[in-house]
């Protein structure tokens, strides 16, 4: 039992991490895709997951067509009943707040006051909540709608992947750059391969490839906002009684000479800069 509370705690920990760790029960997760048009996208996320999907467009007539479609899928048993939903509204008129629990005294922003950008402020008040642990966010939003998802309407949300173009698919959609001074850190990104052929997109940012036929890549934004009780969390890990078979291991490793320290250099500034910083696993 007592092994088990350990591997339980262990567990919980890790999955406050997703940036070091990847994303674990990802079933549990809700993904919330915006700008979502005809709903292939979901259904695939969905068969893939099983984990429950937003889909949310402000246009009614695509809305109605996705709505269909999905009553189809589920008579099928291509999908679960209610497992995926459709919204008709504007991207800016909801607020996208997480639902996965936080292991230790990390908290959802390190500020000692809600943000500015916090989408619980009073100026937030009255719009409705889409609970959201990974955002997808269209090509087809404009520059200043993403802006504002970011920014502050889904300014706690751990995870986003921004549809994005670059080169001559600029002609098709409008171009977003992630500007300085948002919660968000741009960590990499899955494109097509001529795209790093003609060099227009960054090589130290790519992660893996997707298909030549697609004309955009899938960038992936990591949350900054909580990154300093999340330092201070991972170098007290092994004052917390909960981790006590992780320090015993560390302790063995440390007696064969093996491990100076639980944390490396690269971790360390991945948490205390703002810049990234390559890690295995981060994406």
């Amino acid at each position: 039992k007592q092994w088990y509370q350990r591997r339980v705690a262990i567990t919980a920990g890790i999955s406050g991490f997703p940036e070091l760790f990847g994303h674990r029960n990802i079933k549990d997760k809700i993904f919330t895709f915006v700008g979502a048009g005809f709903p292939l996208t979901g259904v695939i996320l969905h068969i893939e997951t099983g984990a429950p999907i937003n889909l949310i467009d402000y246009d009614r007539e695509v809305v109605e067509t996705a709505k269909k479609f999905l009553e189809l899928t589920d008579k099928l048993g291509v999908t679960r009943p209610g497992s995926i939903k459709v919204m008709l509204a504007d991207a800016r008129d909801l607020i996208y707040l997480p639902t996965s629990k936080l292991p230790g005294k990390i908290r959802r922003h390190d500020g000692p006051t809600c943000s500015p950008h916090c989408p619980m402020n009073q100026g937030m008040s009255g719009k409705r909540i889409i609970p959201t642990d990974i955002l997808d966010l269209a090509s087809a939003l404009s520059p200043e709608t993403t802006s504002q998802v970011i920014n502050i309407n889904a300014s706690l949300v751990p995870t986003i992947r921004k549809r994005n173009v670059r080169g001559m698919s600029e002609l098709l959609y409008e171009r977003y750059d992630l500007k300085e001074g948002t919660n968000f850190r741009l960590a990499g990104e899955v494109t097509p391969p001529q795209k790093v052929i003609s060099g227009a997109t960054p090589a130290h940012l790519v992660t893996g490839f997707n298909s030549t036929c697609n004309v955009n890549s899938c960038q992936l934004l990591l949350n900054t906002c909580n990154f300093g009780s999340k330092l201070d969390f991972l170098e007290n890990i092994l004052d917390n009684p909960e981790y006590e078979a992780l320090r015993e291991a560390v302790e063995e490793i440390e007696e064969i000479g093996g491990c100076d320290s639980l944390w490396d250099s690269r971790v360390i500034d991945f948490y205390n800069k703002r810049s990234f910083v390559s890690i295995s696993g981060v994406v």
